[in-house]
């Protein structure tokens, strides 16, 4: 039985992956095996963020509006979305 955090969490994922089709030429069907993908890959603070952003683009400085993380933390973590 699956638990209320991953439910939630396949939830936003879910919603991630239709948003980034909406951006991409080449949409994927979200089924659940993108979506183990998915959760395998992507942090959930992660996808929290990518949500927030809507698919907008955004700097670096803008992107810290979307977190609280701040100084070598945020550093680190806007390298690690960047990188996927």
């Amino acid at each position: 039985m699956k638990t209320q955090t991953r439910e939630i969490t396949r939830s936003r994922l879910c919603q991630l992956a239709h948003l980034m089709n909406k951006q991409s030429t080449t949409s994927l069907p979200v089924t659940n095996k993108l979506l183990d993908c998915f959760e395998v890959a992507i942090r959930e603070e992660e996808c929290d963020f990518l949500l927030k952003t809507a698919g907008e683009p955004f700097t670096k400085k803008e992107a810290l509006k979307y977190t609280p993380k701040r100084g070598e933390e945020f550093e680190e973590f806007f390298e690690r979305i960047a990188h996927k």
